[in-house]
């Protein structure tokens, strides 16, 4: 937040770093005991990959405003964006690079735990967690339908496919390095 002084039309928010820092001290109190529950140790991948869908669905479908009634349902209908990108190209440039980064940043992680979980089962593993990082960004943006300050597009479905894919190549990356490595010590 102080950094935010050398910017101009930025202002430093307190509620910004008291909440920051809540979040800070409950990862550091609530982690440990939470990670230690049987459930937990024995499920880790499926663990964070429930936390994983949770905190993507927060971000795609707060502040959570739903419709009121099935009359408004045809107006949100109208403005679904079914070209890809489309949002893209009339946004701030500085904008849209954010809204990318984190749908992205969300995706990512949920693509390398499905590949992790998936792996051993199947050798086409990028492709099925692209599959679904698609269905999951279909089902979000179907759910965005209901809600009147969210504008459901079809690219970040796709976004949240390619995000899912590039999460998997990195699972399959880092399995080989971690290979080659066990083959270079062992």
């Amino acid at each position: 937040e102080a950094g935010k002084l050398f910017f101009v039309g930025r202002v430093p928010n307190v509620e910004n770093v008291i909440l920051s820092s809540i979040g800070a001290l409950a990862g550091i109190y609530l982690v440990p005991p939470v990670s230690s529950l049987p459930l937990i140790k024995r499920r880790p991948t499926e663990s964070l990959m429930l936390l994983s869908l949770i905190l993507l669905a927060y971000a795609e479908l707060s502040p959570f405003n739903w419709i009121h009634s099935v009359d408004e349902l045809h107006t949100r209908l109208t403005r679904i964006e079914w070209l890809p990108l489309a949002s893209y190209y009339s946004a701030d440039p500085q904008s849209a690079a954010f809204d990318l980064g984190k749908k992205l940043f969300l995706m990512t992680p949920l693509g390398f735990l499905v590949a992790a979980k998936f792996s051993p089962h199947t050798s086409r593993c990028r492709w099925f967690a692209a599959v679904i990082g698609l269905v999951i960004g279909i089902v979000l943006e179907a759910c965005q339908i209901a809600l009147r300050t969210r504008v459901p597009s079809v690219t970040d479905a796709l976004i949240f496919g390619i995000a899912a894919w590039i999460g998997a190549a990195l699972y399959e990356r880092y399995q080989a390095i971690t290979g080659s490595q066990r083959a270079v010590g062992g």
